[in-house]
């Protein structure tokens, strides 16, 4: 795998713009101001994004990631990701008007001297100006010309070209001190005259880097009348960092004689001539290019920044005779680092300290294992690393970034030891809605089937795309989880205990995934306790049980700085001694330095919106809640159930009036009971066990983006859809099989439409209600006490059994019952005071508008206040540490701490 220190510099051509990226960061692309490429042009701004793509190097070669609305287009054709080639080149927004971004990589963009989709032409005989194309605005550097030649006699070998970017068929502008004229030789004067560079010295010596020509050199057309030989004259070149910068004074170019190049050497100097020439011999152009990546790689090195690690600048640079050329103050750009620092971490849990100054780095690429006698130390660890807990001391950079900026959590895929995903689910729909809620908003729809497939390839379980997560291998059933991470691609990716629960086999291959998942740039961080694998990994953390650092290094070191491999010997000596053991990992080790200050965070990624979050959310619960096929089983039977049971109980008269003297004069009253109990019932089976077994699904998408109030509202509406359902199957059983109201109609013009709106107003807040009981549960043990719990309140507190009018200490308690009021709205409906004289008077039954739009408004009420303390257990919660308080995105016990485990584990 080629690493950042032999990699390529990245060339980007942007309208007039050469901008040049070594590997160590990540590039972006956009409107934006702050952006590393701004494309300002107010003619693009209907095309572009203001992050529009993003440039990464991911170990082996240069990427073109897309995050855009419009699209990145690659000859008229829309890509999501675009593998860099030298000569690559990319639309943005539009395929035909869009702006256009040409990339070169290695040498031949060192060398190239301006952007090939801009050409200027000068007349015959008319050296073209630099720099004349328009600018399109932002933090940038002109193209100019770098000096061709040393202050020396300058040497040409015949074996170096001189290699031109873009297409053969355009001219790039050079500045005319690069341009010799000559007079024509003796051929037709329709051949054009070209450059002949000054005859070598003869010497044995190896040309040096300097006096190797490193620009093509234009000539201009010879004139009818030819004119006199002249000598050629340039002015002082520009001194260059480094290198350049340490040569002889200039001095003036002695005169030499100039010399017809043959073909050969003409097609080294002028490709583009030596292209249109028929008879070219394209192997010495081969052989030719190899050998000038050689000698270029023989270049002296420097301290100081090397040409293409300048940042962009507007101004050009100001050049005379005797001068050297003038560069204005460049933008600071970010530091070029990459993956992971860590510097001095302190984190405590409920006020005990589980991390105690813990420094190390993890480069692209690698993959790091933390091992320890303490698995709340390394759970600690994970969570930091993954933004998910706010260390109370000390720094985290991601990139030349701090792991806390917003537009970073993004890259960072977290695996906790919980399944981050539907067990309902089957593999494909799951990694398919993760891939909706963090993609970007614009990302169609074959975009994001291209991404799952791709993930579910890499994690080889294209096999079992429609196989239930709940009926998978513990194996399977994480790699799911890690799918759903991958597929946004993150650039950072750590797991906690990602080998729990597997047999040897299971772990061996489970290691091997994250081997391969590290290799292509990835930084790889892994919490475990499998100990005979770590020969997979390329470095070890070990932390004490205070949370100090043991040991920091690769695999092959720990029995030479820890005396043995044995590692019950070694967790004992880390566990009574943690203090000698870290003391003597200092006494080891420098002092690790703290990390380059964060860049300035890019934009955030921009997100779904609201609605869409909702729209998502809620198509997934609905399949979630068909996906569990015996719980979807039960939901089906209750409303039949319950209509059993109102159509089992004696009585003809059903809801109309019945006789006081008759067989039955109370049926409307049990018919009531029936139904609001029926409602109670399913409401409360909807939702009781939700959130208990969404508790990690829910943390984890809260962290990358998903909101709160969306997750919450596509619940309520799906639950309350299905509980609307079961109330019309329920309420129209007994409509129809027992009889309807004679009552008159109060507000909606019909008495059974109103008796059906109180009876699913009482199952929907009822389900609310339940759910809301849930988010208390930690455990799924108590959730049936809570269901029993309600279930029997219900059953005393409605009205239609126990009588409560005149009982005013029961009257109070049954007034924060939600049965009370809906038992009461269905009464009032039907006007059951009329139609059954022996029942017992109840003021909240009265028969009129004003008091039933009244038991509906407190039953909605109940329904209100159920999804505000909703919405507040499920807030953005604060992020604790020793110390103040943090914003943060961890779900805490609000909802059930996330990795359930203590400080003491």
């Amino acid at each position: 795998m080629r690493t950042d220190a032999f990699a390529f510099p990245l060339t980007v051509f942007a309208g007039s713009t050469r901008y040049t990226f070594s590997p160590g960061r990540e590039v972006t692309v956009g409107r934006d101001d702050r952006a590393d490429i701004p494309l300002d042009n107010p003619e693009d701004n209907q095309y572009t994004s203001r992050i529009h793509l993003v440039l990464r190097f991911d170990g082996r070669n240069w990427l073109a990631i897309d995050r855009s609305r419009n699209g990145m287009f690659v000859d008229g054709e829309r890509v999501t990701t675009v593998n860099i080639r030298d000569g690559n080149s990319v639309t943005l927004g539009d395929p035909q008007q869009g702006p256009r971004l040409l990339f070169r990589v290695g040498a031949a963009a060192e060398q190239a001297a301006g952007p090939p989709d801009r050409r200027t032409r000068g007349g015959p005989g008319q050296p073209v100006a630099p720099g004349r194309q328009p600018a399109r605005g932002g933090w940038r550097t002109p193209l100019t010309a770098r000096p061709s030649s040393s202050p020396g006699p300058r040497k040409w070998p015949p074996s170096q070209p001189t290699t031109r970017s873009g297409p053969p068929s355009r001219s790039l502008s050079e500045p005319p001190t690069d341009r010799v004229r000559t007079s024509p030789p003796a051929q037709p004067p329709s051949q054009p005259t070209e450059a002949q560079p000054p005859a070598a010295a003869p010497t044995s010596r190896r040309p040096e880097p300097s006096q190797l020509p490193t620009e093509p050199i234009l000539v201009a057309h010879p004139s009818p009348q030819p004119p006199a030989p002249q000598r050629p004259t340039r002015p002082p070149p520009p001194r260059q960092p480094g290198w350049a910068a340490e040569q002889a004074p200039v001095h003036p170019p002695e005169r030499r004689a100039v010399e017809q190049p043959s073909p050969a050497a003409q097609q080294e100097l002028r490709p583009d001539i030596g292209e249109r020439r028929q008879g070219a011999d394209h192997k010495s152009l081969a052989l030719a290019g190899r050998v000038a990546g050689a000698l270029n790689k023989l270049r002296p090195r420097s301290t100081a920044p090397r040409p293409h690690e300048e940042a962009p600048t507007r101004k050009l640079p100001q050049t005379g005779a005797g001068t050297a050329a003038a560069v204005a103050p460049a933008r600071p750009t970010a530091p070029a680092t990459r993956g992971l620092q860590a510097h001095q971490l302190n984190v405590a849990v409920d006020g005990r300290q589980v991390l105690a100054e813990v420094s190390f780095t993890a480069s692209p690429g690698t993959l790091t294992a933390v091992i320890g006698p303490r698995v709340a130390c390394k759970t600690a660890l994970i969570d930091t690393l993954g933004g998910l807990r706010q260390p109370s001391s000390g720094e985290l950079i991601l990139d030349g970034h701090d792991v806390n900026a917003p537009s970073v959590r993004s890259r960072i895929g977290v695996v906790p030891r919980e399944d981050v995903v539907h067990r309902q689910l089957t593999v494909e729909q799951a990694v398919g809605y993760a891939a909706e809620l963090r993609l970007p908003p614009d990302t169609s729809g074959d975009d994001r089937r291209r991404a799952v497939h791709r993930v579910l390839t890499e994690l080889e379980l294209d096999s079992q795309r429609t196989v239930q997560i709940a009926n998978l291998s513990n194996e399977a059933r994480k790699r799911a989880s890690i799918a759903a991470e991958l597929v946004a691609g993150p650039s950072m990716l750590v797991l906690d205990e990602p080998t729990a629960d597997l047999d040897p086999a299971q772990e061996r291959r489970t290691m091997a995934t994250l081997r391969k998942l590290a290799d292509p740039g990835r930084v790889v961080v892994v919490a475990t306790s499998s100990l005979d694998r770590l020969d997979v990994f390329d470095r070890v953390l070990l932390l004490t049980s205070r949370g100090a650092t043991a040991f920091a290094g690769p695999p092959a070191q720990i029995e030479a700085e820890l005396g043995t491999t044995d590692w019950s010997e070694i967790f004992d000596r880390v566990s009574a001694d943690p203090q000698g053991a870290r003391e003597a990992f200092l006494a080891r080790e420098e002092a690790p330095q703290p990390p380059p200050r964060p860049s300035e965070a890019a934009p955030e990624q921009a997100r779904l919106g609201l609605w869409r979050q909702i729209a998502v959310a809620a198509r997934r619960q609905a399949w979630v809640i068909v996906g569990d096929q015996r719980y979807f089983i039960f939901l089906t039977i209750l409303p039949i159930l319950f209509s059993a049971v109102a159509l089992l109980r004696p009585g003809h008269t059903g809801l109309g009036e019945g006789d006081p003297y008759g067989a039955g004069p109370d049926e409307a009253v049990q018919l009531l009971v029936v139904l609001t109990m029926a409602a109670v019932v399913m409401g409360t089976a909807l939702t009781i066990r939700d959130l208990v077994g969404e508790r990690s699904v829910f943390g984890r998408e809260q962290s990358v983006g998903l909101s709160p109030s969306a997750y919450l509202a596509a619940k309520v509406l799906v639950y309350s859809v299905i509980a609307a359902i079961q109330a019309a199957i329920v309420t129209t059983a007994v409509v129809v099989g027992k009889g309807a109201p004679s009552s008159s109609a109060l507000l909606l013009g019909d008495s059974v439409l109103e008796l059906y709106v109180s009876v699913a107003a009482t199952a929907i807040v009822s389900a609310i209600v339940a759910l809301a009981l849930a988010s208390l549960a930690k455990y799924q043990e108590q959730l049936m006490a809570m269901a029993v719990l309600v279930l029997l309140l219900a059953l005393v507190f409605c009205g239609g059994i126990l009588p409560l009018n005149g009982r005013n200490a029961l009257a109070v308690v049954s007034w924060l019952v939600p049965a009370r009021w809906g038992m009461a709205a269905a009464a009032s409906s039907i006007d059951v005071e009329r139609i059954d004289l022996l029942a017992t008077r109840d003021t909240l039954w009265t028969h009129s508008t004003g008091q039933w739009l009244f038991d509906l408004g407190i039953l909605i009420a109940f329904g209100v206040a159920g999804i505000a303390f909703l919405r507040w257990r499920l807030r953005l919660p604060a992020r604790t540490s020793h110390g103040p308080h943090h914003r943060g995105d961890e779900p805490t016990d609000q909802v059930g701490r996330r990795n359930g485990g203590s400080p003491e584990e």
